[in-house]
């Protein structure tokens, strides 16, 4: 759907008589996302769709202007991550460190969830994996740094392989016979390469300030406070989002 259309589309919405009018609505702009993967977070496609984004934002406060519901409304506009450039250049060829054959890849990069198809292999591999550790980190399940959140998640493979910024985790043969280029995310997300961007307005924000850093998870608890919502039980905390409320 056009950018326009989806615009029109949440006007109409707001201007359904009280009792349906929705209180709450979330639309999302992907060019900027997939322009960034295609071509790279530095390319001039990227400065293209940011324009684009930025021409759609200022007609839809227009037409929240012109419905007289703007001095009402809260705007609150977010990524759910960052990207970097990546290249051929800058690959870990996991085939070249332990035989693949021996276990299953969940997933591949830039983080790779290899679980180990006989559990007595499970140390071996991971020694190999540490002894050529270059472009990369390894961490067994029990070793993931809390800051990752999944240590302790039933899910989570035995062997955890997270690449450095900018490398790519690949086999030997899909380097030599695929062009990786463009931008990707998921490294680490304390990278600054990795970090989404947060704009708010309205009523009950302050206006013209810059507040310290904080994570995407508090940004249901400052939604939830702005709805009169009682919140979920969730990982987020208000008071790290306070310093934006007036």
């Amino acid at each position: 759907m056009p950018h326009d259309a989806r615009v029109d589309t949440v006007i109409n919405w707001l201007q359904n008589p009280f009792e349906t009018r929705p209180t709450m609505i979330t639309f999302y702009l992907s060019q900027v996302d997939s322009y960034g993967h295609r071509y790279g977070p530095e390319s001039d496609s990227v400065k293209v769709a940011l324009k684009e984004v930025d021409r759609t934002l200022g007609y839809l406060i227009d037409e929240l202007k012109r419905i007289e519901v703007w001095p009402n409304v809260h705007i609150l506009i977010t990524s759910d991550h960052g990207m970097t450039e990546v290249s051929n250049e800058r690959v870990i060829l996991l085939d070249k460190i332990i035989d693949l054959d021996l276990v299953d890849v969940i997933d591949w990069s830039p983080v790779a969830m290899i679980e180990p198809k006989d559990f007595a292999n499970r140390n071996a591999l991971y020694e190999k994996l540490k002894s050529s550790e270059s472009n990369y980190k390894v961490f067994m399940k029990r070793d993931i740094p809390s800051h990752y959140r999944i240590a302790n998640h039933p899910r989570t493979p035995e062997i955890m392989v997270i690449a450095d910024i900018g490398y790519t985790i690949t086999t030997s043969q899909n380097a030599n016979t695929r062009i990786i280029s463009g931008g990707a995310h998921g490294y680490d997300n304390r990278e600054p390469d990795m970090r989404s961007f947060f704009l708010g307005y309205g009523p009950n924000l302050k206006q013209n300030t810059i507040v310290e850093p904080f994570q995407s998870i508090h940004v249901y608890e400052l939604m939830t406070n702005l709805l009169n919502l009682t919140p979920a039980k969730n990982n987020g905390s208000l008071d790290s989002v306070r310093t934006v409320l007036r």
